[in-house]
């Protein structure tokens, strides 16, 4: 089940879309790439309410680690909180409910950040990848999914 929602504040005009790929069946949730990775013999286990790849068959974890770092690896992000921020406050909102300098961020770039609570403190951490002058797409945690997502919909009321 695709979760799409869309918030738009008309005096900032910032539009925050959210949406999850993947399906819900039973008591896990799947991601779009599930049957990739049962095919490819992924143990799946319960994380964060979906069923992920912990390992697969022909790799020990030692071995997937040394292969991540001579080679590459993909990490199935379709479970996390995926946000496209677009507006002409985007960066304002973004740079309010972050630590991020996204002004000097180059277009298709992306930084690791954190978001945070109004005092200050840190929520969940984040990567930011700026797509244009107006455009951001955001992705957070899914352990946090609904608690960043309920945050920064509040925040948009509370932009300075």
């Amino acid at each position: 089940m695709n979760r799409v929602s869309i918030l738009s504040r008309w005096r900032q005009q910032l539009i925050i879309g959210a949406r999850y790929y993947g399906e819900h069946t039973g008591d896990l949730k799947k991601t779009a790439l599930y049957d990739f990775h049962v095919s490819h013999g992924g143990r799946m286990v319960p994380f964060a309410g979906w069923s992920m790849p912990l390992q697969y068959e022909e790799l020990t974890i030692i071995n997937s680690t040394h292969h991540t770092r001579k080679a590459a690896s993909l990490f199935d992000v379709s479970h996390m909180l995926q946000l496209q921020i677009t507006g002409k406050d985007s960066l304002k909102f973004l740079e309010w409910v972050s630590v991020a300098d996204l002004q000097a961020l180059e277009n298709g770039a992306a930084t690791l950040s954190v978001l945070t609570s109004p005092s200050g403190g840190i929520l969940d951490d984040c990567i930011i990848t700026k797509d244009g002058p107006n455009s951001f797409f955001v992705v957070s945690n899914a352990g946090r999914a609904d608690h960043d997502w309920s945050h920064l919909t509040v925040c948009v009321y509370f932009l300075p």
